[in-house]
């Protein structure tokens, strides 16, 4: 319960209702699905257990773009991770978009010993346009 109330903080933080969020959670799995029309297909997880996070589909619907409400949302969830514990941000997504969580958010791409290493250890299967951030 506390993770969800912190995630509706975040959201309401970035000026959305926080019922909007729509947020499921166990003892060692967090989600939270964004339904608001500027984001486009935001899902985020937590991997309690292996202190991983991870966001899939993650982006500013076309209209919406260049307002900087990505920037405050990817800064918003890093500050949520590290509030959470968790020792990564993991995002997979395409060549265009990667480049950019390189450039200004400082994520770094991971090498095809990096993923197997992680699905190895944790059981995640990522494609060669992951990117990740250490929070630690």
């Amino acid at each position: 319960m506390e993770l969800e109330n912190l995630m509706k903080k975040v959201y309401q933080s970035l000026g959305f209702d926080p019922e909007a969020c729509v947020v499921r959670s166990n003892l060692d799995k967090f989600e939270a699905k964004f339904n608001v029309p500027s984001f486009a297909g935001q899902i985020f997880y937590l991997d309690i257990n292996n202190k991983i996070a991870t966001g899939f589909s993650m982006g500013v619907a076309p209209n919406f773009r260049n307002k900087g409400i990505g920037s405050q949302l990817i800064k918003a969830l890093e500050e949520f991770c590290k509030k959470a514990g968790m020792d990564y941000f993991i995002i997979n997504h395409n060549t265009n978009t990667r480049r950019c969580w390189e450039r200004k958010f400082g994520y770094k791409l991971m090498t095809e010993e990096e993923r197997d290493e992680f699905y190895i250890k944790h059981m995640y299967n990522f494609n060669e346009n992951t990117v990740y951030k250490r929070l630690i």
